[in-house]
């Protein structure tokens, strides 16, 4: 399901490249992408991009997030790319250490709750 649009842009005050999301016209105007929204801001993690803020702009709600550079785990999937134990090993410890982080915020329930709610209504 395709939530909005990624654009990649140059934050000119922050002065770094940053990822710019049009959420979707028919999630823009639901209370849990705004309350998501809110708690998406408040997470700081090494290895989460920070979500600075969310604006509207011709009626439109966009994101601004950290661009982080490299390829998504499915890009590498799709490519069929070999990738050798230790980086796999390093990769899943990072992934334990998010969720762990995600799992002991008192957002976290919050964050499921509301994700679950957009979806299956």
């Amino acid at each position: 399901m395709e939530r909005g649009i990624i654009y990649l842009a140059e934050h000119l005050h922050l002065r770094k490249k940053i990822v710019l999301k049009k959420i979707k016209d028919s999630l823009a105007d639901t209370v849990a992408v705004r309350q998501e929204a809110d708690i998406l801001k408040s997470l700081h993690h090494m290895y989460l991009p920070q979500v600075y803020y969310f604006f509207e702009y011709n009626s439109q709600v966009f994101t601004v997030i950290d661009y982080i550079e490299g390829y998504d785990l499915q890009s590498y999937i799709d490519s069929g790319v070999y990738i050798d134990e230790e980086t796999l090993i390093k990769w899943m410890t990072q992934l334990c250490e998010v969720l762990e982080y995600l799992h002991y915020t008192t957002l976290w329930f919050i964050i499921m709750t509301s994700s679950l709610q957009r979806w299956f209504g």
